[in-house]
Formats: structure tokens, sequence, C-alpha cells
């Protein structure tokens, strides 16, 4: 596992971490920026007690999406984390702890070990000491922020039943990044805190129930020509300032719900 220590020496060296350069087959000519995983790869963020709605949305997901999944949770430092081996209960796809120099693979599940910190460069998954800013442990955020920048259009973030901001900024960051956020409906998480504040951001482009999720998100993929423009409420507000700006320019009373 990586200490803070040596991920500063190797920002002196190489500049960020996530940037340094990978080893490239003999005769290959791939630019750094076009490693990415090839598939989707959704990262799944909630509490520790967010266990029931990991169980609702993997129950409803056929085990050939042909997407990796990555799933982080806020975890007691001292136990080890029992969600990979309940989760086998409700999924035929291989269920494995997260492991430093993993690669990640299509149709897998990798979850989060206790007392570390997740990050993702060139397809290949990293452990970390965790970093604790002013008190605050926030596992998912740090695991986004990564997967935004080393998969782009390619990465999906997902927040599910749990309390606090953790996940917030980096569902944003995925978002700018040209990848797909959802968010639980708060009405149907046990802890509605984290489902809120992601919402009260406007960075999710889907609100669903976690059984409801692996549908849309096949469907998000089958359709990548619309992708970018239909997503949740991003079709309707990119409209709403089109009106607006054809109601200044020609000052025609136009009026539109607010989304």
């Amino acid at each position: 596992m990586a200490s803070d220590r040596d991920m500063q020496q190797n920002r002196g060296k190489t500049g960020n971490p996530e940037k340094s350069h990978a080893p490239q087959p003999q005769g290959s000519t791939t630019p750094e920026k076009e490693f990415g995983a090839g598939f989707p790869v959704v990262a799944i963020g909630a509490s520790a007690r967010g266990l029931e709605a990991f169980e609702q949305f993997f129950s409803k997901l056929p085990p050939d999406s042909g997407m990796a999944f990555v799933l982080i949770q806020h975890l007691d430092p001292h136990h080890k984390s029992m969600l990979g081996d309940l989760l086998k209960r409700y999924t035929p796809m291989k269920v494995m702890e997260a492991e430093d120099g993993m690669m990640l693979q299509p149709n897998r599940v990798f979850v989060i070990p206790p007392n570390c910190h997740l990050a993702v460069h060139q397809g290949k998954l990293h452990l970390l000491e965790p970093l604790h800013s002013a008190g605050l442990h926030t596992p998912i955020d740090y695991f986004f922020r990564s997967l935004a920048r080393d998969q782009k259009e390619n990465a999906v973030g997902i927040i599910l039943s749990g309390t606090g901001s953790d996940g917030v900024f980096g569902l944003m960051m995925i978002r700018d990044e040209g990848g797909m956020t959802m968010v639980q409906e708060p009405q149907t998480a046990r802890y509605d805190g984290m489902p809120r504040n992601v919402l009260a951001t406007g960075s999710a482009d889907y609100s669903l129930p976690p059984d409801k999720m692996p549908e849309q998100l096949i469907a998000y993929f089958q359709h990548p020509s619309d992708k970018k423009y239909f997503i949740g409420g991003c079709f309707l507000f990119c409209l709403k300032n089109w009106y607006l700006s054809r109601s200044c320019i020609s000052g025609s009373g136009f009026s539109f719900v607010s989304v």
C-alpha cells in the first residue's frame, strides 16, 4: 500500500502520480490519454449500512453487462468488510476485494478494503494510505475523482444510502469529465443524507430506486449517440436556456417550467 510520503515523492519526480506514464508495449503508439479500461467502470458509494441498497441494485443487474463495478463503503478501519461475501448471494459475478495493482475487468465486482483509499490509474487499482482532512474521511470522493480523470466518459458514479456529503464533489467531477451520475431516490434510502446532498448540487443525471438503476445504466450505454444530450434533466436545462436566450433577443414572452 503506498503511503502519503511515497505519493509526495512521486509528485516531485513525475508530477501528479495519476498522470504518470505506464510502460508501453513495443511498437505501441497509444498516447497516455487513451489508457481507459475500454468498458464502463461503475463506482458505487454508500455508508457502512448501505447493504440493503447494494442488494437491491445487484439483484436486478445482469451478470454480463460488460461493466466493471467498484464498491466504496464507509468501513470500520479495524474490521474486515463482509460486503463481498454478502453480495455473492445476489450476483453470479465474481466479487473480490480490491488489491494494489489489480486490473479492472468487465463483469467483476471490486470491493474496497478497510482502512485505505482506493484510486484507479490507466485501468489499474491502487491502494493508498487514507487521507484525513480536518478529521474527515472521504473515500468515495477520493475514488470518484480518480475515476473521472482516468475513465472520462466511461466513468459512472452512483451514490446510495448514507449520511454526510462524501461523494458529492467526486460525482460533480465525473459529470464534468463526460461521465454519467446516479443517486438513490431519498425517499427509498434508509439514510437519505448523501442522496439529498447530491440532489442539492444538481449533479445527478438520474435519481432512481436502486432496483431501477441497472436498467437505466444498461440503456444509457446502449445508445451512446444520445447520452451526451438527453441524460436526466440536462436536455431540459439546455432547452430552457435556449428559450431564455431567444426571449432576450426577440422580446418574445416565453415561459418554461423550472427544472
